[in-house]
């Protein structure tokens, strides 16, 4: 599952190169290519990140840890509406900005990913390894 989330950010870090270079290039298609991968991402983080949460949290918080999904979902659409703003990013010169922000939580997780434990199903299950499931 580690894996498969930090392999997740190569199309949105894509995605973010296209979009923000595209003002520079002078090309509508690098949008679209860049909003295709940046979709590819955000369907691909959606499913994996909430199959982690849930095989690494106690049984007890699993419906909580679930439902962080949907709110992380909501708080970024927030976000994105809050940046988009014409007194913030919303101005012609600094669309591209805004539409490559979603490199920013990419790079937070390809950075931070790697010190997260592995889930305990792929412990026990795939490596064999009682001990670290526990």
């Amino acid at each position: 599952r580690k894996k498969a989330m930090l392999f997740a950010n190569i199309p949105a870090l894509l995605s973010a190169t296209l979009m923000g270079l595209s003002r520079l290039c002078g090309s509508f298609e690098m949008i679209i290519a860049g909003r295709m991968f940046s979709g590819v991402s955000g369907g691909l983080a959606l499913n994996i990140n909430l199959m982690y949460a849930g095989e690494c949290a106690p049984r007890k918080l699993r419906g909580l840890i679930a439902m962080t999904a949907s709110t992380a979902a909501s708080f970024g659409k927030f976000v994105g509406f809050a940046l988009g703003l014409r007194e913030v990013l919303g101005v012609d010169a600094l669309w591209p900005v805004l539409m490559a922000a979603n490199a920013f939580p990419a790079l937070i997780q390809l950075l931070t990913l790697p010190f997260f434990p592995e889930a305990p199903r792929y412990l026990l299950i795939d490596k064999r390894d009682k001990e670290g499931c526990i």
